[in-house]
């Protein structure tokens, strides 16, 4: 998955474009947030997005955007970043 990253350390020209593996890769957490904004970006799309937290625990975040722009948003990373990202699985809304 291609992600545009803009405002991250990662882009130091302020918009680069990474590619995330979309399972089992230790996402820095500039890269957790980037995952997490770029899911559904295409159109209107809801995405489960399930995470290994650092301490062995399991985070589900569910991400709903339409035309890119976030509708709803449950659940947050702040404190379990870095963390593995493990699935991204689309749901039926």
């Amino acid at each position: 998955m291609k992600v545009i990253l803009r405002g991250y350390p990662e882009a130091a020209s302020g918009l680069a474009e990474v590619d995330v593996p979309l399972t089992g890769t230790v996402l820095p957490a500039t890269l957790v947030a980037a995952v997490e904004e770029a899911m559904g970006r295409d159109g209107p799309s809801i995405h489960r997005v399930l995470w290994r937290r650092p301490d062995g625990g399991l985070r589900a975040t569910t991400r709903i955007l339409q035309d890119g722009t976030p509708i709803e948003h449950g659940g947050t990373l702040n404190t379990y970043r870095p963390a593995t990202l493990l699935a991204v699985l689309p749901c039926d809304g």
